[in-house]
């Protein structure tokens, strides 16, 4: 319920309960009382379930009353307790989630509503709920150093966006206007981020995974990569980011031409000096997000792509972060995996 400004509770009881209630939707009410805790149960669920019936112990869907962290930690609950069974991931495929917005970014609402042609809110997403309607949902699987293995629906962040994120966590209260504030701060400040990276150019004929546990096998972070992949020898960036959807908060459509199972990753990147000329265009970039105009900046570089590999340097002391939640900023490795979730939407035809 600590998600964003804190009133997750409230929006649930004042805006959805009632929704699904009025649809007779049967509900288990689960509130989260620390960080973690959505992980751990839906870990819980798929892996306590199994047998002749594994499918019927399983819920219809899941609704997640939250920002991007929380759809990040049940996401790694539902993978973590698939382990490596088959017909645990293919149960989780078709199992769909919704996120209704009480975070401070929202991002796969704000995508969803988008697409759909709707307004951005609690009602909007019971309705979708209630509805039954749903859509294929690309993830990335990233490899840590560590070994770990991480899934994201939205989005991997190294570099001031990093910096933006997760310092501005202190500044929770006031919702996405922490994000404005320490864009501004951030901008001034502007400083470099030391590290190479590599990405695999995407191929729209590569065959597409089954499940999650499918997904394309990369070589190990600590060995070198083929001549399919293109690296980019600028050693110092202000910004990068890989994302799954277009939007990564309610005013930011970070990448328009991003859908939801297009089976990309799409990778923006920039990299300026720290001059006061520079600084200001960056600013200028960031406030030309809105209507997605900063890509017709030449400091602004998208690309489509498969996979990406990022090696920061060994004396960076960059911040980065998958979905909004910190993870070490270390070597670092994502591929696409598509259409190996689902989504709640609009039974309405959709625009992307």
């Amino acid at each position: 319920p600590a998600s964003g400004p804190g009133k997750a509770a409230s929006v649930y009881e004042s805006a959805v309960r009632p929704v699904l209630e009025a649809a007779e939707i049967e509900v288990e009410t689960i509130v989260t009382t620390r960080r973690g805790e959505a992980n751990e149960r839906c870990a819980a669920l798929i892996g306590s379930s199994g047998g002749d019936e594994f499918e019927e112990s399983l819920p219809d869907g899941i609704v997640v009353v939250g920002g991007d962290g929380t759809m990040n930690e049940v996401l790694r609950g539902l993978v973590a307790g698939c382990g490596d069974r088959a017909e645990a991931a293919e149960a989780v495929r078709n199992i769909p989630l919704a996120q209704v917005p009480a975070g401070s970014g929202n991002a796969v609402a704000h995508s969803l509503a988008h697409a759909c042609g709707d307004a951005t809110s609690a009602v909007d997403a019971a309705y979708y709920v209630a509805k039954g309607a749903t859509r294929a949902l690309d993830l990335t699987r990233y490899e840590l150093a560590d070994g770990s293995v991480v899934p994201s629906t939205l989005s991997f962040e190294w570099g001031i966006v990093a910096d933006i994120d997760l310092g501005s966590e202190a500044l929770r209260c006031l919702g996405g206007l922490r994000f404005h504030l320490a864009a501004v701060y951030r901008i001034c400040c502007l400083r470099k981020y030391q590290g190479t990276f590599a990405y695999l150019p995407f191929d729209p004929d590569a065959a597409r995974p089954a499940t999650f546990l499918d997904a394309p096998k990369l070589p190990p972070l600590a060995e070198p990569l083929d001549d399919r992949w293109v690296h980019v020898e600028e050693d110092n960036f202000n910004l990068l980011m890989l994302v799954n959807l277009p939007y990564i908060d309610a005013s930011s459509p970070i990448v328009p031409a991003a859908t939801f199972d297009d089976g990309a990753l799409h990778l923006i990147y920039t990299a300026l000096d720290t001059s006061c000329t520079s600084r200001l265009d960056l600013f200028d970039g960031f406030l030309k997000i809105d209507d997605g105009a900063h890509l017709d900046k030449d400091a602004f570089h998208v690309v489509k792509c498969a996979a990406v590999r990022l090696i920061p340097a060994a004396h960076d002391t960059s911040l980065a972060a998958i979905d909004g939640e910190q993870v070490p900023n270390a070597p670092i490795q994502g591929v696409a995996v598509p259409s190996c979730l689902k989504l709640f939407t609009s039974p309405a035809p959709l625009d992307a």
